[in-house]
């Protein structure tokens, strides 16, 4: 500066350059920090946000929408922390966008238990309960992907419907490869009904050979009593529509999808697919995946969209089981 600035001068200069600075400040660091307060938020003390706050406007108006979307997404961890999954990475980082996400696909998800022979042979009981363990959103965005496709396959329009969730292990002294491979029976008990009338859902899958498979699903009333009887897409007594898909973990997906057989519903919107009304894909990479899988065995979704009954229906249904039966010709 020359010596003959005068002091006017000087603080026109020196606010010229505060000028500047904050105007390259909200060209280039404010959008930075946009995009990094995110993932530094977590990190920050109350006291080290309000230092950064006081800095300028806008690294305030920046924070002050990041700490909004904090609040959005501790919330959504809490809700996805009160499902019957372990997470074993951190949900936070994710954003509220892919777990409000998680929680529309999964949120509703009931899960399955293996169902053993009880009574002397003459009956089934859900005994125990596999949890869902996710290391990786990898593994949980496959889970994701799997409840989409198979409500996409099941659900009758606007129409409520129940979702489960299973882990398939290939049933014991099933033939190998040649032959059909049974998956173990899991399925659900409600119990809040008559004493004397328990309801119970079960369901396992049969592949055979040509890459073909079928959804083996029963309702069952009365447990293992002289009373109890049963409901079965065997023998027929039973209609349903419903989907079982698998993502597996190398990408691969199948999908078996059991479609109402003969006269459908009313407004139903389906197209009677053939005599059994089932379809299947990746049957046999679902088959590799079984007889691989040991004892981990592979994580399946099941969509129930719609139960009908072919003889007199059960006496007593659960809500959740009610809203999905529908009328049949």
């Amino acid at each position: 500066l020359k010596p003959c600035l005068s002091l006017k001068s000087l603080i026109l200069f020196l606010e010229l350059v505060r000028r500047a600075c904050a105007h390259w400040m909200a060209l280039s660091v404010v959008p930075v920090l946009n995009q990094a307060v995110w993932n530094v938020f977590p990190f920050l003390s109350p006291a080290d946000l309000t230092a950064l706050g006081a800095s300028s406007a806008a690294v305030r108006s920046t924070l002050q929408p990041a700490h909004q979307r904090a609040a959005a997404t501790d919330s959504l961890v809490q809700k996805l922390r009160k499902l019957p999954f372990d997470f074993h990475f951190p949900l936070f980082p994710l954003g509220p966008e892919l777990l409000q996400g998680v929680l529309d696909s999964l949120g509703s998800l009931r899960l399955l238990r293996r169902r053993e022979l009880v009574g002397l042979g003459t009956g089934f009981a859900p005994t125990d309960l596999e949890g869902w363990a996710f290391d990786s959103w990898d593994a949980l965005g496959d889970a994701v992907a799997s409840a989409e496709i198979a409500k996409r396959s099941a659900k009758l329009g606007a129409r409520p419907s129940l979702l489960l969730g299973a882990v398939l292990h290939r049933a014991i002294g099933q033939p190998n490869e040649g032959g059909s491979l049974v998956t173990s029976s899991v399925g659900l008990e409600w119990i809040d009904g008559p004493a004397a009338d328990p309801l119970q859902l079960g369901l396992r899958i049969v592949i055979g050979s040509a890459s073909k498979a079928r959804i083996d699903l029963e309702v069952g009333s009365g447990g293992w009593s002289p009373w109890a009887e049963n409901w079965t897409l065997q023998d027929r007594t039973l209609e349903a529509r419903v989907a079982v898909a698998v993502v597996l973990p190398d990408g691969g997906r199948c999908l078996i999808a059991q479609d109402f057989r003969g006269t459908l519903p009313d407004g139903s919107g389906m197209e009677r697919l053939d005599d059994e009304g089932c379809q299947a894909s990746g049957i046999d990479a679902l088959r590799a995946a079984l007889e691989a899988a040991g004892e981990g065995g592979v994580r399946a979704v099941v969509c129930i969209g719609g139960l009908g009954w072919r003889k007199e229906g059960p006496a007593w249904c659960p809500p959740e089981l009610r809203r999905v039966v529908a009328k049949l010709p």
